[in-house]
């Protein structure tokens, strides 16, 4: 092989791997192009507060509508452990973790747990389902704005957050009979 050819073969690579990032792009972006559904509420969760005070299980699975026509319902298994709104301290008079917000929260923590789906659209969901909790447009923003921000950590470290929440609590969901073999 001539060292023309060993070039045109690496440039061919990097041109296709660089088509499968573009259409990877293409694919996880295309949900903001569907048509937003009106008109949503959520209903709301059986959950239980764990003895940690911030901790709540879920009794059963909790479904929520897509906000986009055409995407999959979001749906946390019974089990699944989740710590509602994280918001730090000094801004619980604003936003409460176990408020309005509390229902939206939990399809969020969910898809962060397991990246479900990407980040930008579990977000944007969690905006409108605050939206569809009873939470004012302002505060949704708010809450919005700061997750995009400040929720790239959280969601990266969610799967192991998840597994050590669960690890925690095992035995008590044992006890319940909340522990789920699939989801751990």
């Amino acid at each position: 092989m001539t060292a023309l050819d060993r070039a045109k073969l690496t440039q061919g690579r990097v041109a296709a791997a660089a088509a499968r990032r573009l259409d990877e792009s293409v694919r996880k972006a295309a949900w903001r192009s569907l048509p937003l559904r009106v008109g949503r509420t959520l209903p709301r969760p059986r959950v239980e507060q764990l003895d940690d005070g911030e901790s709540w299980v879920l009794l059963e699975d909790y479904a929520v509508q897509s906000h986009r026509v055409g995407m999959p319902d979001l749906i946390a298994p019974k089990g699944f452990i989740g710590d509602g709104a994280s918001v730090p301290g000094f801004f619980h008079g604003y936003i409460r973790p176990a408020g309005p917000a509390f229902k939206a929260s939990i399809p969020h923590d969910f898809g962060y747990a397991t990246h479900a789906e990407a980040k930008a659209y579990l977000d944007d969901q969690w905006m409108y389902d605050l939206r569809a909790s009873d939470v004012r447009a302002s505060k949704a923003w708010v809450a919005y704005q700061a997750v995009s921000w400040f929720g790239s950590g959280p969601f990266n470290s969610g799967p192991m957050r998840w597994a050590e929440r669960r690890a925690r609590w095992k035995s008590v969901l044992e006890e319940e009979g909340l522990w789920l073999s699939q989801t751990s």
